[in-house]
């Protein structure tokens, strides 16, 4: 099974704050986006166990992604 997590969100910050915290509680393999269009691409490519998905971002929002 993947150990992988999508972190999508447009504030570095948040991303970084999931991250840190996803890394303190477990060693997950962390793969981040900046908005929805990055998340497909990058989702297709790691095939991520589960995706951390914020509804409101530029270029694509979550829930069209």
């Amino acid at each position: 099974m993947s150990r992988s997590v999508l972190i999508v969100d447009d504030d570095p910050m948040i991303r970084k704050l999931i991250a840190t915290t996803l890394e303190d509680v477990a060693s997950f393999d962390i793969e981040e986006a900046g908005d929805g269009v990055e998340a497909i691409a990058t989702a297709k490519a790691t095939e991520p166990a589960i995706v951390f998905l914020d509804i409101d971002m530029p270029r694509m929002n979550g829930i069209d992604a």
